[in-house]
Formats: C-alpha cells, structure tokens, sequence
C-alpha cells in the first residue's frame, strides 16, 4: 500500500487526502497517518512544485558537462562528484563508463562568465565557491 501512495505522490502531491484515500480504498485518516509514516521515514523528503519556466517567460539554462577526473590514492569518484554535487548550480552529477568519468548536469537563469556577463558557449570552471563560464 505504501508504494501505491508513493506512486499517486510522484504524480500530484496536492491532491487532497480525500482524493488520495478514494483511490486507495482508504480511509483519509489511514491516508494521513502514512504519509506522516513516508515522511518519517524518508521516503518522502520534501514536497516540490514542477515549474514550467518557458510558460513563465523565465529563461532557463540547463549545461551538460563531461569531466575526466583523476582521482587520488585513497579518494574515489565519490569525494569528487561530493565536491562538484555541493555547487547550488549543480542539478545532479552521474559516474559514467566509457570515455568520460562523470557527466555534471547544471541549470540556472544564466551563468556569470567569471562575474561577467551570461555565456551562451564555453568551458565552466570552478573559481572558489562560484560555477564560472570561461568563453571559448
């Protein structure tokens, strides 16, 4: 029953409870008390609105990026993609087999050419704490 809920969640979590347990065949306190059970046990870890920023007229970035990392003795791929997954440009970064070690998604309003203006092309690096576009 948990995953079913799980799943009706994925797809709308505004619905009402009284919707949710309908479907479920239960009652809307039992519907309350296992989305509390969800949340406690973190299976549900926050509740997020699907934006559609082109309907919105916001423009919006997204930036795939492929990296050959060299890790050191003692420190894997996971140290790194840490490091690289704390940037807040950071989307998602994914371990990769093949010609590159790590893809890096990313996504923004735009990115700073190193405090500059917004890129449309180039390479990103890491200055500090800050994701810079450096133009090609």
């Amino acid at each position: 029953m948990m995953e079913e809920l799980l799943h009706i969640l994925e797809k709308n979590a505004r619905l009402p409870v009284e919707d949710i347990a309908a479907m479920m065949g239960k009652t809307p306190a039992q519907v309350a008390t296992m989305m509390d059970e969800a949340v406690a046990k973190g299976y549900i870890r926050g509740f997020e609105a699907m934006i559609d920023w082109e309907q919105a007229g916001i423009n919006v970035v997204e930036a795939v990026i492929e990296l050959h990392v060299s890790p050191r003795k003692s420190r894997g791929f996971d140290e790194i993609a840490s490091v690289i997954a704390s940037f807040d440009e950071v989307d998602s970064v994914l371990l990769m087999s093949g010609s590159y070690d790590l893809q890096v998604i990313i996504k923004g309003h735009s990115f700073p050419v190193c405090g500059k203006a917004p890129f449309s092309a180039g390479r990103c690096t890491f200055h500090g704490n800050q994701l810079c576009a450096t133009p090609v």
